[in-house]
């Protein structure tokens, strides 16, 4: 089984070279080596909101046997917190300069 497997990576590798110069086809834009350090990017994560909102009516719907009816302030509250918070969150985005747009962010990550 081994000597099979290593037959069929030989000739895949035999396939990739050049016939005349037995050099590899293809040619990696960057150099295969590692480097001495690590990329320091942090992905943000995003904040909790309306989390005593959100207890709030869960409490409500435990006291009434999850019946939303018994439930429709605090069920009113928090959807009225979610909606406040993004809709801020969306005017942070829309407030931030030109270079720091979500397509030239992805843009430049695969560029790295």
């Amino acid at each position: 089984m081994a000597m099979q497997g290593g037959t069929a990576l030989q000739e895949k590798v035999s396939r990739m070279l050049s016939r005349k110069h037995k050099k590899p086809v293809l040619k990696p834009n960057k150099p295969l080596v590692l480097k001495d350090e690590v990329a320091n990017r942090k992905i943000k994560k995003g904040e909790a909101t309306c989390v005593t909102e959100m207890s709030m009516m869960m409490a409500c719907w435990k006291q009434n046997n999850f019946v939303d009816t018994f439930c429709s302030n605090e069920m009113q509250s928090f959807y009225k917190c979610v909606e406040k918070a993004q809709n801020q969150r969306e005017s942070e985005w829309h407030d931030r300069p030109p270079e720091s747009s979500p397509s030239q962010l992805f843009h430049t990550d695969l560029c790295r």
